[in-house]
């Protein structure tokens, strides 16, 4: 995908796997491609792997700005650009999930690229991360649409009370059974 970018408008991605070195190669390609991005670190496991980060990039040709501003550790979000808009209730933990906001003929949107914790389920560090996203989407005001690996079935997260709480409705891919093929085939993004 990145070596193609400049064929997209908007690319979100989950699960970067890079290093911060990496991190920085990746955010430069795509300035150089005319985007602009930012993305939040992978981590090291308790397994010493690699895994999470998230990344959301709009082609610099498209009104768009982010919300790295917000952050409460200037190390979780990183970008190139420094754009910024307004969000009351202060700063919020961009753990695994990244957002921008696109303008188009005076409607926004704002896209959310977000990586929940492979093996967890609905608990421990996922409920963190929820929480947060939930926090931050209920401080903005404009539409929004949440993508992203979920390591969960939707029938699982549809299952709590979070998608009430943020306002949210599940829509699965019509054109595939399944999006993770280990075992019995499940639909986890």
């Amino acid at each position: 995908v990145m070596d193609n970018a400049e064929s997209y408008d908007v690319l979100l991605l989950q699960e970067l796997h890079l290093d911060a070195l990496d991190d920085e190669k990746a955010l430069r390609k795509l300035d150089m491609a005319g985007f602009k991005a930012v993305q939040t670190p992978s981590r090291i496991s308790g397994n010493s792997i690699r895994g999470g980060g998230t990344l959301a990039a709009v082609n610099a040709s498209l009104q768009s700005t982010t919300f790295r501003h917000l952050a409460s550790n200037a190390s979780q979000c990183k970008g190139l650009h420094a754009d910024s808009t307004t969000l009351g209730g202060g700063p919020v933990d961009f753990y695994d999930f990244v957002s921008v906001k696109v303008i188009s003929q005076n409607v926004s949107i704002v896209l959310v690229s977000v990586y929940l914790t492979s093996g967890t389920g609905l608990a421990q560090s996922n409920l963190t991360k929820l929480a947060e996203i939930g926090t931050f989407l209920n401080g903005i005001a404009d539409p929004w649409i949440l993508l992203g690996d979920w390591n969960i079935e939707p029938s699982e997260l549809a299952s709590s009370t979070w998608l009430s709480t943020i306002g949210g409705t599940i829509l699965r891919p019509s054109n595939v059974p399944y999006t993770c093929s280990a075992g019995k085939g499940r639909m986890l993004d």
